[in-house]
């Protein structure tokens, strides 16, 4: 059996600015089949399925996990009356996150999976503690393009990521 969870909020703490908070946690009891496992992580072309960045899809995997990430998004005109004298910042807006997961695949469900094919041909990397990541993005007002720029605690690298109807 899985029980999986997600909460979204979102915040006008300015005019200009709207905090988003997600929080995502799934848990299952006894032995779980691969393509039921949960994932935390990033996207395929065209499919969007976590809110972490610098996490790639199926990258973590589990039979249990949790994320959660915190985004600000400050629309450029802020910067724009504040004195800036960038040009087109009116037409766009910043982002401001940081995001932890965590995800972990028990012995039976890794065991399950052994029994059902030859080898382990099935992306497995979990967690080894807590995955974290952090960044700041840049995108126009209506999340058409998105450019990130995302530091992650993964060999504590820093990736560069463009994202098309995000």
């Amino acid at each position: 059996s899985l029980f999986k969870v997600k909460c979204r909020y979102n915040y006008r703490p300015t005019y200009n600015g709207r905090l988003f908070v997600t929080v995502n946690g799934g848990t299952s009891s006894g032995a779980v089949a691969s393509q039921k496992w949960f994932d935390f992580g990033g996207k395929v072309f065209g499919n969007y399925t976590g809110e972490l960045r610098g996490a790639g899809y199926k990258e973590f995997t589990g039979d249990r996990m949790f994320s959660s990430v915190a985004e600000y998004h400050l629309k450029g005109r802020a910067l724009k009356k504040a004195g800036f004298p960038f040009p087109l910042l009116s037409a766009v807006k910043f982002i401001l996150w940081s995001g932890i997961g965590w995800s972990e695949l028990s012995d039976r469900s890794f065991d399950f999976m052994l029994s059902w094919c030859t080898g382990p041909d099935i992306p497995m990397k979990t967690t080894d503690g807590t995955y974290y990541e952090y960044g700041i993005g840049i995108s126009d007002l209506a999340n058409v393009f998105r450019l990130d720029f995302i530091h992650t605690s993964v060999d504590n690298k820093i990736m560069v990521g463009f994202n098309i109807l995000r």
